[in-house]
């Protein structure tokens, strides 16, 4: 936005040089100012101008100077530097376009429609204009005129990709939207599950976009089928610079247990390509047997930074499991991905990954009594043992080698493939020994060894379109891990209403 609102300002600098009588001095003094701006010395263009303004009525050095104003952090001295020049030039529509970018860009929503509308009925096509007018009617919630108004401007600006792109965000972000879900879980332990649920999320305006989520799960065996109701908002500050999501739920699980969930987490865009992401959650765990036979709630804390460019994409991030017995699991990560492959209809990129966990207490026990191992094992043997309730993962480090496939065979097709695999990986092992104390009395002593072992990952999607509003995703998972195989099979349909 800065490079484009520059060029538009020095063509019309051009202009007036070669067309004012004091040719010599305009020179000067705006050449150089121009100059101190694309080399981002705001404060020497900004004294330049201050001079050539108080000799000179001219809207386009008022025009850079305004916008030099709001670059410095002086918002309010750019206002009502543009808001005194439209008064002296009351038809130049480049000055009501700048006025009505910045009050924009400012946060002033309820002034810039002001400003907007009156440009716009003198130049209704005007595209940045529209462009502003189109976000300011979604911020309102007024999501119909919204959709007409870039329809509109697609119409008339086929090739214009900002307008494009807006396009399709409108039409995804701020459509009404009904997520049906059915997973599909399977794993050694062994546990397997089947998931039923669907989302419903209904988008008013950008502060007020509220969804309800049921999900109903279904063990085998023993395992007590689970209810899981829980409804949320998310609200979008600045036009999607931050989004603030908090919610609140209730898990059942038939007459053994319930628990209310939580979660409030803040989305904030540190620049075009950067985001920091934060998040705190009560939530259920269902991961180990234990867990799946007597359900329980942990609490989830994330920290990330996302890197997501045309070429690169990357994240580092912490993560902290607290549960109810005072313990907790942490976890630390980051990777990157690099093109390698980038033409029409395919992507290929690969890249690194690093994780470390650790816990603070192990929950590796024995799988039964002691009077049961007593009766049936020799002293000094190895225990058999499971994670009871929650799996915790000693001194965890894991090097992968990473790799992402995309292939788009048409407009509304696009399959994906994701790996990982370790290339060095080792991890402190439980295990547990029967043993003798002092008093002749028996108990299970633990150890831990180190264990060295290859971590795979494997997804694979296929995304559909068959129509506009009809958005169908079908996918698997395989993850040989630590601690478990693990596969999934998940199909999502999603209905833009």
């Amino acid at each position: 936005m800065k490079r484009i609102t520059l060029f538009i300002i020095y063509v019309h600098i051009f202009l007036l040089i070669y067309s004012s009588s004091s040719f010599a001095q305009a020179i000067d003094s705006l050449q150089i100012a121009q100059k101190y701006a694309r080399n981002g010395e705001y404060q020497k263009a900004e004294t330049l101008l201050v001079t050539f303004n108080q000799y000179h009525q001219n809207p386009y050095s008022r025009q850079l100077h305004a916008q030099i104003l709001y670059w410095l952090g002086k918002k309010e001295s750019s206002v009502a530097l543009l808001k005194k020049s439209i008064e002296i030039f009351p038809s130049n529509h480049f000055l009501k376009l700048d006025l009505g970018r910045i009050l924009y860009e400012s946060g002033n929503y309820a002034e810039a429609k002001i400003v907007l509308d009156t440009l716009l009925s003198y130049d209704s096509m005007n595209a940045e204009g529209n462009i502003m007018l189109v976000y300011l009617l979604v911020w309102k919630g007024d999501n119909h005129k919204a959709k007409l108004l870039i329809q509109k401007l697609k119409d008339t600006y086929p090739d214009n990709k900002e307008i494009a792109a807006i396009f399709g965000n409108i039409k995804n972000d701020f459509s009404d939207e009904l997520l049906l879900r059915f997973n599909n879980v399977s794993d050694d332990q062994p546990i397997l599950s089947n998931q039923f649920g669907f989302t419903y999320k209904k988008k008013y305006s950008a502060l007020f976009a509220p969804s309800i989520e049921i999900m109903k799960s279904n063990f085998t065996g023993v395992a007590t089928p689970t209810l899981w109701v829980k409804t949320n908002d998310q609200i979008n500050v600045s036009f999607g610079k931050t989004k603030v999501l908090a919610g609140i739920g209730w898990f059942n699980a038939q007459k053994s247990f319930s628990g209310l969930t939580h979660e409030l987490s803040l989305e904030q865009k540190l620049s075009s390509s950067t985001k920091f992401l934060a998040s705190s959650e009560k939530i259920p765990y269902q991961y180990t047997t234990s867990s799946i036979i007597s359900p329980l709630l942990y609490g989830l804390q994330k920290m990330t930074i996302q890197v997501d460019k045309r070429k690169l994409i990357g994240a580092a991030g912490i993560e902290r499991q607290s549960f109810a017995d005072n313990n907790a699991v942490f976890t630390a990560y980051t990777w990157g991905l690099i093109s390698v492959i980038q033409i029409t209809g395919i992507s290929l990129m690969g890249g690194y990954g690093f994780s470390y966990a650790n816990t603070d207490d192990s929950k590796y026990t024995a799988s039964k009594s002691l009077l049961s191992i007593v009766a049936s094992q020799p002293l000094n043997s190895i225990v058999d043992g499971i994670y009871s309730p929650y799996f915790t993962p000693l001194k965890q480090q894991v090097h992968s080698l990473l790799a992402n496939l995309t292939v788009k065979p048409s407009n509304t097709v696009s399959i994906k493939l994701n790996g990982s695999y370790g290339i060095m990986a080792q991890a402190l092992a439980p295990y547990l020994v029967l043993e003798k104390n002092t008093v002749n009395k028996y108990f299970i002593n633990s150890y831990s060894t180190p264990y060295n072992y290859t971590p795979v990952n494997i997804e694979c999607s296929i995304q559909a379109m068959p129509t506009k509003n009809i958005h169908i995703e079908a996918g698997y998972q395989n993850s040989r891990l630590f601690f478990y195989t693990r596969n999934m099979l998940n199909i999502h349909l999603r209905f833009l209403l």
